[in-house]
């Protein structure tokens, strides 16, 4: 085999982590590397980059090619694990809701989950979670990994893909309640003789959303309320 070189490639990095969610165990454990916004439905050239919110997802699903490396990034100049992109642009519903994250823009990786953090001395990730990386202390260090043992994750099987959750047919034990709590409650406000004006937005909010959203398995620290 070829000692793996950084000629012709392009190098990418993704962050997974926000102010309150992490996820670089998703994408380390399903050998993927996803992006969001993925609730308006897949990428293809007919669609303008206003629908995405930007430039970004027509950067991954355009330019992106099998065969680039991939950083996943801590902050502005920590590596926590090189990859390679082993797939053209897909989109993956059983990612659409990845931490409370709708994340269905997808492409396949090998990644190789580094056995400790990699810093560089300086500010190398400046842009966006997701990017494109031109810096020559990146374009050295991947091709370093690349061709420094061990290598066996560069041809690795790919782990497989979640399944996607079946479509209910009947309401699940533990939203039984949740729901029929909501019927009652839809009752009461229906009528507006003893109830009132409508429900204003708060109270469906309050009494209905996050409820059942809990019910689902939620933790209060990823349940956003505006």
């Amino acid at each position: 085999m070829k000692p793996a070189t950084s000629k012709g490639r392009n190098i990418w990095q993704i962050g997974a982590k926000t102010a309150r969610r992490d996820y670089a165990d998703v994408l380390l454990k399903y050998g993927v590397v996803l992006i969001g916004p993925g609730d308006v439905g897949a990428w293809h050239t007919e669609r303008d980059d206003t629908e995405f919110g930007g430039h970004q997802v027509r950067l991954f699903a355009e330019e992106m090619n099998p065969g680039d490396a991939i950083l996943l990034r801590g902050g502005h100049s920590q590596v926590l694990a090189i990859g390679l992109i082993t797939s053209e642009y897909v989109y993956l519903d059983c990612f659409d809701d990845v931490k409370g994250l709708d994340l269905q823009h997808a492409r396949r990786v090998r990644w190789f989950k580094l056995p400790e953090i990699h810093a560089f001395d300086r500010s190398v990730f400046a842009g966006p979670r997701f990017g494109r990386v031109s810096d020559s202390a990146v374009s050295e260090y991947v091709l370093k990994m690349l061709n420094s043992p061990p290598d066996r994750w560069q041809t690795a099987p790919l782990p497989d893909l979640p399944k996607e959750e079946k479509y209910l047919v009947t309401i699940p034990d533990y939203l039984q309640d949740i729901v029929a709590r909501v019927q009652d409650l839809a009752q009461i406000m229906d009528d507006g003789e003893h109830f009132g004006p409508p429900a204003a937005e708060a109270e469906l909010v309050s009494h209905c959303i996050i409820p059942f959203i809990e019910a689902l398995g939620w933790r209060p620290e990823l349940i956003a309320v505006e």
